[in-house]
């Protein structure tokens, strides 16, 4: 489904956007999908320091995992 461009500014999306609804207790919240995985990401970012590669961590956890076994 298409929306008016007008529509699109006012939801704060752009054309091309993919749209995520969701049910809050106050109504519906329209965000586009890069918004919301750029939150996500900014979460992770102050969860996670800025030295810690979780990558590595987990291939370290595997190979100690499969040297135990």
């Amino acid at each position: 489904m298409e929306l008016p461009p007008e529509m699109l500014a006012g939801l704060g999306l752009e054309d091309g956007d993919v749209a995520i609804f969701r049910p809050t207790s106050e109504g519906l919240l329209v965000t586009s999908q890069r918004k919301h995985l750029q939150r996500i990401q900014d979460e992770l970012r102050r969860l996670v320091p800025e030295d810690v590669s979780l990558a590595d961590e987990l291939i370290a956890e595997r190979r100690a995992e499969s040297a135990g076994e």
